[in-house]
């Protein structure tokens, strides 16, 4: 398979549009190749729209990765002893996440203050962690396809670079390499690190969802054998 159906194949649907536009730079080199009066344009056009997109793949990539660090810190946040429980911070939290079906901002974590506080307030701290970690799990997602993103536009700028090479005189693969390995998408360490982040994040609430489960079923087998106790007596 021919490398522009394998970039439009492997493209994320929503960012379609995002992406080093390969077929349309392949284009743009085969018309430089038709007469000499045409190389000229040809080049300069070709130029032009590359240094275009890889700018505007850059930026797409840099506002990705500023978007799901702050989506991760304020997850974070509300894994922390003493910050994570508030209205206010669940409120940041479901915003920061951008998922407007899982609206926590009205789910009090202290546990109430009557006779049924205690076992409502367990119920909704219960609910609440389950939303914090879909969160995380679309923030994680989030990072693998953007790890993903990068790495097609860096294949695809070496690709058609390679391909310019080959048809005209100038070669600009050795001259845009420093270029191109300065921008921010072609260094994947921060994404990296991103991710392990959001994956610690992940298991820590799966882990205290576990902790919580088993909290609640010694607690309802305590109940029952309780009240066995006390239908004994009675008898």
């Amino acid at each position: 398979m021919k490398f522009g159906h394998t970039l439009r194949a492997a493209q994320w649907g929503p960012w379609e549009d995002l992406y080093i536009p390969y077929k349309a730079l392949k284009k743009t080199l085969k018309a430089g190749t038709h007469d000499a009066g045409s190389y000229a344009d040809a080049e300069g056009a070709f130029m032009t729209r590359l240094l275009k997109a890889v700018s505007s793949v850059d930026s797409f990539f840099t506002s990705q990765v500023l978007l799901l660090t702050e989506r991760t810190a304020a997850l974070q946040r509300t894994a922390e002893p003493d910050g994570g429980g508030g209205a206010s911070d669940t409120s940041e939290t479901s915003a920061a996440a951008g998922d407007g079906g899982s609206d926590t901002s009205g789910t009090s974590t202290g546990g109430g203050g009557g006779g049924e506080g205690g076992e409502g307030g367990e119920g909704e701290r219960g609910l609440e962690e389950a939303a914090l970690f879909e969160q995380v799990e679309l923030v994680c997602q989030g990072v693998e396809w953007l790890r993903h993103y990068a790495e097609l536009n860096q294949v695809a700028v070496r690709k058609i670079l390679k391909k310019h090479d080959k048809q005209f005189a100038v070669q600009l693969a050795s001259a845009l390499r420093p270029y191109v390995e300065g921008r921010s998408f072609s260094s994947l360490g921060h994404v990296d690190a991103l991710l392990a982040t959001a994956q610690a994040l992940l298991a820590h609430f799966a882990s205290a969802h576990e902790q919580r489960a088993a909290a609640e079923e010694a607690a309802e087998g305590g109940a029952a054998e309780e009240g066995a106790e006390e239908e004994g007596a009675v008898a």
